[in-house]
């Protein structure tokens, strides 16, 4: 695409203290502004202090009454920076000599003030952005902002738009069974300021990140019977650690700093597996370069764990009043519950990925042309309930007569949710899932005039108590047609709707035959429909293969994951975008796969050996995801074949990449040199810590 969008690095927590709103800083000169930043976090005040130092015209919106607010505003007392000062400074500016190694709260919001008094960096604050377009006739941007101090509007135009909103904007509260009738306090980690309060009370703190760790580490120093959520396996390093291996990892391979940081970590904490802490398979280090998962940096949690004085669970199973059930079966009762569960981001929301003249020429040689139908959402639903109902009956399911009373009572239904918003669904629309005639009783409600948010209250129901042959009904016949018809009126997706998109990868092999396989094959999935799809599939953790069988005459209902994505590239179009934009989004994901399913991922690709066509920019990208992370584990002749490809077939960016990780690979059982071998045997030894000298 033409249009540019240059993303801060926000690795530090963002914000800092309030500042008046004066009229010198609301007042900006919209012709000849150069750079317009989102966020005034450290990541916008970095931005705008480097620009200001090339005397580029910037202006900087932030949507909070001040900058680093979530120092300021949204961090528990006892927070620090996990990394020393010398990692954490922002560009032309060092802490002061006398400086603690590591930064505490207080001290960072100094520093920021210090900053932007230095630089001379006015926010306008209270400004919230709605929407932005990219012109290409007149190569800016186009941002549309409602200024909340004056409720007016706000339009601004600029050359380049710099998103440093964060990963850390809006809150993360995952949803289980029966949280919404929990009777004591709920809260997320940004509320959370100190332990005090919580004193001689049972607290669960949910999630095992940094924050999760030293929230539980302080309600247990404050006297609270602690316990904490350690669903996923995790690293855990002290401080030092962390920041020795930042320092190798300039200078030695990643997997060798990994070997010596699993070592040493081991020396220090022992074997933790016997306390509830498992280690990933990934590496520290490598984890953090190819997940943007970062190893827990202890503060005295792991202690108090081994010591029992902070009880380590498992995953949630339900929860029932104030007791809650893990997945063990074992009951709990707790006075408040505290989400460590992270943020997640929000430009997804209002930045909209526009498609130039080119993109459209690109897209046009694989995109339906078919533009006959014009049914509407209503139509499309009932059409597919009806395909369903019918695809039922013929296996022998007798026809069931509805009661004019239920009749009546889901109409009414359908009217509430209609117009529902927050708070508690219907009883009579809990039960649907358990009828034998679901599928006739949810036609009654109506699905095609559901509000976003009722939609996201069914996605959970039906993906929580379905199975995943009836889920995939409703996400195929409701969900799917709902989301497209969204994405189609709005240019973008509700963010109800996109959270119902995401829980319902809750039941994922559902989700592959329900919405992503119907997606590839009814062939007209637009570019942006396969972006915000692609998107929930990018950050959600999904089972790669959840039947490691493979057979040809059930491969609808046997395989998922990279399997599934395979199968669809196969029988869909011949040169189909949505197919091969989803496969490049598996590869992404570096799974582990079986030999056939990478042969026939090559195989794939080899379709187009003799294709006279130019492949788009996004098939070229796939197969530079596939060499790069499978190089290794293909056949000299399959590697061979490949370079024919990619003479026929080039692109002057990324054919050089796909050749230069070809010539510096391995293939797949060639022998490794003696040289390889012992050093493989160094770093894969055990160790034995009751046998050094």
């Amino acid at each position: 695409m033409s249009s540019k969008v240059h993303r801060a690095n926000t690795q530090t927590l963002d914000y800092h203290r309030t500042y008046p709103t004066t009229l010198s800083s609301l007042l900006f000169e919209m012709e000849g502004v150069t750079v317009l930043i989102v966020g005034a976090g450290p990541a916008g005040l970095a931005t705008a202090a480097c620009l200001s130092q090339f005397s580029i015209p910037y202006a900087i919106v932030e949507r909070e009454s001040c900058s680093a607010s979530l120092w300021c505003n949204r961090a528990y007392d006892r927070l620090k920076l996990h990394l020393t000062k010398e990692f954490c400074e922002l560009p032309h500016m060092s802490y002061p000599v006398d400086a603690p190694t590591y930064i505490p709260k207080t001290l960072f919001v100094k520093y920021l003030d210090d900053y932007v008094e230095r630089f001379n960096i006015q926010p306008k604050y209270l400004t919230s952005v709605e929407s932005s377009t990219y012109d290409n006739d007149e190569k800016c941007w186009s941002i549309v902002a409602k200024d909340m101090s004056k409720c007016t509007t706000v339009k601004f135009t600029a050359k380049f738009l710099v998103v440093a909103s964060g990963e850390n904007s809006a809150e993360n509260i995952p949803m289980f069974p029966g949280l919404e009738n929990f009777p004591g306090d709920v809260i997320h980690s940004s509320s959370y300021k100190s332990g005090k309060s919580y004193s001689g009370k049972n607290v669960l703190v949910i999630g095992s990140g940094n924050s999760g760790m030293e929230i539980a580490y302080d309600l247990a120093t404050h006297g609270a019977n602690t316990s904490i959520v350690i669903r996923s396996p995790i690293h855990v390093m002290t401080k030092e650690l962390t920041c020795l291996g930042m320092t190798l990892a300039h200078r030695l391979p990643l997997n060798l700093v990994d070997k010596l940081l699993v070592m040493a970590a081991y020396l220090i904490f022992g074997d933790l597996s016997q306390h509830g802490i498992t280690r990933p398979k990934m590496g520290p280090m490598t984890l953090k370069s190819e997940t943007g998962r970062s190893a827990v940096i202890d503060v005295g949690t792991v202690g108090l764990i081994k010591k029992g004085i902070i009880k380590a669970q498992g995953s949630i199973s339900k929860i029932k009043g104030n007791i809650v059930k893990f997945q063990c079966s074992k009951r709990m009762s707790f006075d408040a519950i505290v989400f460590a569960t992270g943020y997640k981001s929000t430009p997804n929301m209002w930045l909209k990925p526009e498609i130039d003249e080119e993109d459209e020429k690109a897209l046009a040689a694989f995109m339906s042309k078919d533009t006959s139908s014009k049914r509407s959402l209503g139509d499309i639903i009932l059409q597919k309930i009806r395909e369903k109902d019918a695809t039922v009956s013929t296996e022998g399911r007798p026809a069931v007569k509805l009661d004019s009373r239920i009749i009546e009572l889901y109409k009414e239904v359908g009217q509430l949710l209609s117009r529902y918003t927050s708070g508690k669904i219907p009883k009579a629309f809990k039960r649907i899932p358990s009828l034998e005639c679901w599928a006739d009783v949810l036609q009654l409600t109506e699905p095609q005039n559901w509000s976003p948010n009722a939609v996201y209250q069914a996605t959970r129901l039906f993906s929580s108590n379905m199975n995943a042959k009836n889920a995939v009904r409703f996400y195929e016949a409701i969900l799917l047609p709902r989301l497209r018809h969204d994405i189609k009126q709005n240019k973008r997706l509700h963010f109800a709707l996109y959270q119902s998109m995401k829980k319902s990868l809750y039941k994922p092999a559902a989700f592959f035959k329900g919405i992503l396989l119907p997606l590839c094959q009814e062939g007209n999935c637009t570019l942006r429909e396969a972006v915000i799809i692609g998107s929930i599939i990018q950050k959600v953790t999904i089972p790669p293969l959840h039947a490691s069988y493979l057979d040809e005459h059930s491969s609808f209902y046997r395989i998922s994951g990279v399997k599934l994505i395979v199968v669809v590239a196969m029988f869909t179009s011949y040169l189909n975008f949505e197919a091969n934009y989803f496969i490049k989004l598996f590869l992404d994901k570096k799974y582990a796969l079986p030999y056939r399913v990478l042969d026939a991922v090559f195989a794939h690709f080899m379709r187009f050996l003799d294709d006279e066509r130019s492949m788009p920019v996004i098939w070229h990208q796939s197969l530079l995801a596939f060499v790069e992370r499978y190089k290794n584990e293909l056949e000299k002749k399959d590697k061979e074949q490949l370079s024919r490809l990619l003479d026929n077939q080039k692109h002057y960016l990324v054919t050089p990449e796909i050749r230069r990780e070809l010539r510096s690979s391995a293939n797949r059982g060639e022998k490794p040199t003696d040289m390889s071998i012992y050093i493989l045997y160094l770093l894969t030894k055990p160790f034995v810590p009751n046998k050094l000298g």
